[in-house]
């Protein structure tokens, strides 16, 4: 499998995860007026019988957890919901004579939704990439870059300013040249164990983020034993430092970042240092 056939296999895996994420069907919850009780629909179903609460929410287990966090019991009035959508929609000159109506304003905003608490950040979230690494210098290989795949599971707290963990797994795979210039395909894995802080800032609907810190590394492995790394011994730990850039929503953005090792990945390569650049998505839930 040449260089090219190899990216392309990598970018098909990639995006399998990206295209289930963002996948076009949506849903919304909604104010049943038969029952009045809040219910998850598909954002395709506008039934007369059901009042439009909040919209464009890519899984029905995340419209569930917004009427979770924002509703106290699934109870609903669909005339007050309705009423509060056409206040909404008309000029503000004409709202004016209703400023002074201060308890009904407030019962109004308790039925519809606290602003604060659907702006929330969602917390967790789940990662892939393609991964460009330098292997090829440590294990004299004639293929260089190094293409791999990873995937994770992160974990945040905060709010603006965040930290929080994760496990990563890495796999990088080659069909290389050895020293004896035969063929021979190597396959490589680690985990990484991440601590990181950061910020994030919400512009209208999109989301930037940046965040930093530093990760531990397992032994580095071989998928099989063919090459045994031609002799090359793997250090039984690393330390690495991250830096990373994300954009997109609320529930699906896009990630960039390069991992620069802080500690040596091999033994006796005191004078090479690992760097690893990615580029991939990452889905918030």
């Amino acid at each position: 499998m040449n260089a090219l056939s190899k990216l392309l296999f990598l970018l098909a895996i990639l995006f399998i995860p990206f295209n289930l994420c963002a996948q076009n069907k949506t849903y919304k919850v909604v104010c049943d007026k038969n029952d009045k009780k809040l219910k998850v629909v598909e954002a395709e179903n506008r039934s007369s019988n059901l009042v439009p609460v909040k919209s464009g929410f890519p899984f029905p287990a995340i419209a569930r957890q917004w009427i979770t966090d924002n509703y106290a019991t699934d109870d609903c009035d669909p005339g007050q919901i309705t009423s509060n959508i056409q206040n909404e929609k008309q000029p503000q000159t004409q709202q004016q004579p209703t400023i002074n109506q201060q308890p009904p304003t407030q019962n109004q905003t308790a039925t519809v939704s606290p602003p604060k608490k659907a702006d929330r950040f969602k917390n967790t979230s789940f990662g892939m990439a393609l991964l460009l690494s330098d292997y090829g210098r440590y294990l004299g290989l004639s293929e260089n870059p190094v293409l791999g795949m990873k995937m994770d599971l992160e974990r945040v707290f905060g709010k603006q300013v965040y930290f929080g963990t994760g496990i990563h797994f890495s796999i990088f795979t080659s069909a290389v040249t050895s020293s004896n210039d035969e063929e021979d395909p190597i396959g490589i894995y680690t985990f990484k164990i991440p601590v990181f802080m950061g910020t994030r800032i919400r512009k209208n609907k999109a989301l930037f983020s940046f965040d930093g810190g530093v990760a531990y590394n397992t032994k580095v492995k071989e998928l099989g034993s063919e090459t045994d790394f031609w002799g090359i011994v793997p250090e039984s730990s690393s330390l690495n430092f991250l830096l990373r850039a994300r954009i997109g929503g609320k529930y699906i953005q896009f990630e960039m970042g390069s991992d620069l090792w802080l500690s040596d990945v091999f033994e006796d390569q005191q004078d090479k240092k690992l760097s690893v650049f990615y580029l991939g998505y990452r889905c918030f839930f």
